[in-house]
């Protein structure tokens, strides 16, 4: 793998002499891998019976179970800004002959790309990431929980030094030593696409950017649990319902917050939040500068420095800047405002 620290012609954000205020981990590979395979697959419809009652889950699991099968899979729903009940799973490959392989098979491409999926009330989508590993970063609170791609082997943690300032994020991603990873375009004018009865295909700009984080609060007890959902979770709600009502302020074209389920379907005490910006600056300004993300930060940081090694509240995030081309945003069936169908260029499929 490069070494871009060697390459570095940009100058690192981290002040000089800064020390964290506390400890975070990042993600490292205990072998070569060089691009990694995030997979958002989703059904929608007016209600949670509706996408119960079709047999999205049951193929998806199928599918996973199969001998080219994913490294992780997570899943969780929400409701998103129309009103509808989401279902998703996130699946993560470390080999993207694998992932190809696994696409490609026969059972699934037939269910997907099956005419039948284009009549009744149960819409699907799939975000299909194809990232190199120079242009993600990871960052973890505490090294003994793994979620995201972590969950992937053969990862491991390890302490990083560029954290717990502004600017620290774009520092953990490599190709940032070489390339400002700027948008080349101004926030694009949403469209309304009649995605009912069809395919879209939509095609995203490089550096667009993506950001997963999670929040899993079982392991706290009492006076902790307390602070997560009394004082912490209002914080988080607020904040991602603003990047969700004010795209054109914030640059995020799309959030998602999701509530965690075990196999079985059971309710898990943890969530995550999946959102796109149009660039990293986007992200980074709304982290460094808007109300609703600093007063997530503070108190963040005000808990850590409270509890230290006897934190129970274990959060995470994994940041993507996406290259130019590989990427797969489809929605078949779907309202208008799911997702990336408003923005960008599209293919219509059928």
């Amino acid at each position: 793998m490069i070494d871009y620290e060697e390459l570095r012609i940009i100058r690192e954000r981290r002040p000089a002499s800064f020390e964290p205020p506390v400890k975070r981990y990042s993600i490292r590979w205990e072998r070569s891998v060089d691009l990694a395979i995030t997979a958002y697959y989703g059904a929608q419809a007016p209600t949670k019976e509706a996408v119960e009652q079709a047999d999205f889950k049951q193929v998806m699991l199928a599918a996973f179970a199969s001998d080219c099968g994913p490294a992780s899979v997570e899943q969780g729903f929400f409701v998103d800004a129309a009103g509808q009940y989401n279902f998703v799973f996130v699946a993560y490959w470390l080999d993207p002959l694998r992932h190809e392989r696994w696409e490609a098979d026969s059972q699934l491409h037939a269910w997907w790309n099956d005419p039948i999926r284009l009549a009744g009330t149960i819409g699907l989508w799939r975000e299909v990431l194809r990232v190199p590993i120079e242009r993600m970063e990871t960052l973890y609170a505490y090294p003994d929980y793994k979620v995201g791609i972590a969950r992937c082997p053969p990862s491991t943690f390890t302490l990083t030094r560029n954290s717990g300032y502004f600017g620290a994020m774009r520092d953990r991603i490599p190709a940032s030593a070489v390339d400002s990873l700027a948008t080349a375009m101004a926030f694009p004018q949403p469209v309304k696409r009649h995605s009912a009865g069809t395919r879209w295909l939509v095609h995203v700009p490089k550096n667009l950017t993506v950001i997963r984080s999670g929040q899993y609060w079982a392991k706290c007890g009492g006076e902790q649990r307390t602070d997560y959902l009394v004082k912490m979770r209002p914080l988080l709600e607020k904040g991602t319902a603003h990047l969700g009502q004010y795209p054109e302020e914030t640059g995020c074209l799309s959030m998602r917050l999701s509530r965690c389920v075990e196999a079985g379907g059971r309710e898990r005490d943890e969530s995550f939040n999946h959102a796109y910006f149009l660039s990293l600056a986007h992200l980074e300004e709304w982290s460094a500068s808007h109300r609703t993300h600093l007063a997530i930060w503070r108190h963040a940081i005000e808990m850590m420095k409270a509890y230290g090694e006897k934190r129970e509240l274990r959060t995470w995030h994994e940041v993507y800047v996406l290259p130019e081309g590989g990427q797969r945003f489809e929605y078949v069936n779907c309202h208008p405002r799911t997702g990336l169908l408003p923005y960008f260029e599209g293919s219509r499929l059928e």
